[in-house]
């Protein structure tokens, strides 16, 4: 069976980010992204702009392991906030997220199907989140078999530091040869490039 792969934003506030709190104390300006996002742990990347020092200093205190990363970045992994860990237990694919404010977060996520997205916005309601979702179309010139693959070598983390499975685990699992896989994929990667391109340039347009 295809899968009705859905991209969508999903916005929560929570207010117990022990990472965000205690970076934002020495540097309000600070930029939090999360790298990986678990049930229990969230690895962070705290940008800064000649706070590194103190920042690093603060944060050991605070989370589970701190490493430095260039002379402004620092790799900090903390227990995961409430958000977090919702995200992450619901069963969705975190693309990327971006902080609205110490508060808010906005998950960049895929999910199976519109029945599942609607599942999840449920679950999340019931816990108290009210979250705010919006729904973001993938390429329309993907086909459905396209948006099966990226969306199975995404979640069996291809795409992760530490490689999870290799193009031929993935091919197996999906029932195709290695090398159909493997054109599949460079195919869809450059459509989905295309468009981010495109989107890009409109944007940069629209600024000028």
């Amino acid at each position: 069976m295809m899968l009705k792969i859905i991209e969508a934003f999903i916005q929560l506030t929570r207010d117990d980010c022990v990472v965000t709190k205690e970076a934002r104390k020495i540097e309000p300006d600070c930029k939090i992204a999360r790298l990986k996002i678990g049930e229990e742990t969230t690895t962070h990347l705290v940008s800064t702009n000649d706070n590194a020092d103190k920042l690093y200093t603060a944060l050991q205190k605070k989370a589970i392991s701190v490493s430095r990363v260039g002379k402004n970045s620092i790799w900090v992994e903390g227990k995961s906030c409430s958000g977090c860990h919702a995200i992450s237990e619901s069963g969705a694919i975190t693309l990327s997220s971006r902080a609205v404010n110490d508060n808010t977060v906005i998950y960049r996520v895929l999910v199976k199907s519109k029945g599942n997205l609607e599942k999840i916005t449920k679950d999340l309601k019931a816990k108290g989140f009210n979250p705010v979702v919006t729904l973001h179309e993938m390429p329309k010139e993907l086909t459905a078999r396209e948006r099966e693959i990226i969306y199975e070598v995404y979640a069996h983390g291809f795409f992760d530091q530490m490689r999870k499975a290799s193009l031929t685990e993935i091919a197996k699992n999906l029932g195709i040869s290695t090398a159909t896989l493997s054109e599949s994929l460079r195919r869809t990667l450059r459509k989905i490039v295309r468009g981010f391109l495109e989107d890009s340039l409109v944007e940069e347009m629209e600024t000028t």
